[in-house]
């Protein structure tokens, strides 16, 4: 990754205001950008081709973890999903809210 030069972090810095003022390190910008992201595209393209994505094991390894932490999240929405649709619609209530709580229980320990 390139290190941004000092008309281009003037450019950031400046706000909104900036792209009015300098079209032309805009466009050299936006150029920069696509070249950046064209380079990137066609590495990401010849490793799908020449089928070596990973290239090393840890490469591998931090995939399926990735893979597997995906399966945990769609899982746990499966499930809030199922909650909600299973449990909201059936209006009973578990049987801990139906036991009318009395006031305390008596300690009997504290008195003479």
């Amino acid at each position: 990754m390139r290190q941004p030069q000092g008309s281009e972090v003037a450019l950031w810095g400046a706000g909104a205001g900036a792209a009015q003022d300098h079209p032309a390190e805009m466009a050299s910008l936006t150029e920069d950008v696509e070249q950046e992201l064209s380079a990137t595209a066609q590495q990401v393209l010849g490793k799908l081709w020449s089928h070596q994505l990973f290239q090393s094991e840890w490469d591998t390894s931090a995939f399926i973890i990735f893979l597997i932490f995906l399966g945990v999240v769609a899982l746990l929405l499966l499930a809030v999903c199922i909650h909600c649709c299973c449990c909201g619609c059936c209006q009973s209530h578990s049987s801990r809210s139906r036991k009318k709580h009395a006031g305390g229980f008596d300690n009997l320990a504290l008195e003479p």
